[in-house]
């Protein structure tokens, strides 16, 4: 197999601490999959290997837990040392601490120089390779994601705008923990993007502009530590209550 295509795991992850916890345990795994095998670059800034560019909403979408069992999960993972994590403007970058310990070829694999030469083949080839992975509309995860992503932008055909918009609400819907009202909040946000009249006044919002909405509400209510059967419906947020987790340059 190609070197990037697969990770190692040890057995004695079955004496880890943290198996037993089913989120932590699969947000680890999923972290050692989505982490970069060589170093790379993202928007100006290197990242190395044992690295990966992401953020707490895209991992929530990823894996399929709620943006509270994410936090949870990367608290665990940050006390005992496997993972640190670097919190900027728009993204975070997330670092295995043990990760070159954990992937480094043993006895079973070829000899240094044919690991190196292989890299070197698969630097070559990704450049050839056709992703079938679904684009996401605010962060990179891999190096080699990122452009692929931006090449399938690029040749995006009127069918595939429409896929991404679809991936685009994914993103933000992953984003809120009360999923109540999915198709119906699916139309408000295409609505949203046309442009709707309220009271009188038509308001156009971006993808970025929801997100951001979404995300003010929920850490709000979080803050505020509102259990989630308080939470509004994600319907009922999406049809006007967004408008007032605006910016007022927004």
């Amino acid at each position: 197999m190609q070197e990037g295509n697969y990770i190692k795991i040890n057995r004695s992850i079955l004496e880890w601490e943290w198996y037993g916890n089913i989120n932590t345990c699969r947000l680890f795994l999923h972290m050692l999959l989505k982490t970069n095998w060589k170093e790379g670059r993202f928007e100006g800034k290197i990242i190395p290997r044992g690295s990966f560019v992401s953020s707490i909403p895209k991992l929530s979408y990823e894996t399929n837990l709620t943006t509270r069992e994410v936090r949870t999960s990367l608290d665990h993972l940050k006390a005992t040392g496997e993972l640190t994590v670097k919190t900027c403007s728009k993204y975070s970058i997330f670092t295995v601490n043990n990760y070159n310990l954990y992937q480094t070829n043993d006895m079973q694999n070829d000899t240094q120089n044919d690991m190196q030469n292989d890299m070197q083949n698969d630097m070559q080839n990704d450049t050839q390779a056709t992703s079938k992975r679904h684009s996401n509309d605010i962060l990179t995860t891999t190096i080699e994601e990122g452009k692929k992503e931006k090449k399938e932008i690029l040749i995006c055909s009127p069918a595939g705008e429409r896929q991404r918009t679809e991936e685009d609400f994914e993103i933000i819907y992953a984003l809120y923990p009360k999923k109540i009202g999915k198709a119906k909040a699916y139309e408000y946000y295409l609505g949203w993007l046309k442009g709707r009249t309220i009271s009188g006044k038509k308001w156009t919002l971006t993808n970025k502009q929801m997100y951001l909405a979404v995300k003010r509400y929920v850490t709000q209510q979080e803050e505020e530590a509102v259990e989630l059967k308080f939470y509004k419906g994600f319907d009922t947020f999406m049809n006007k209550a967004i408008l007032d987790y605006l910016e007022e340059e927004e």
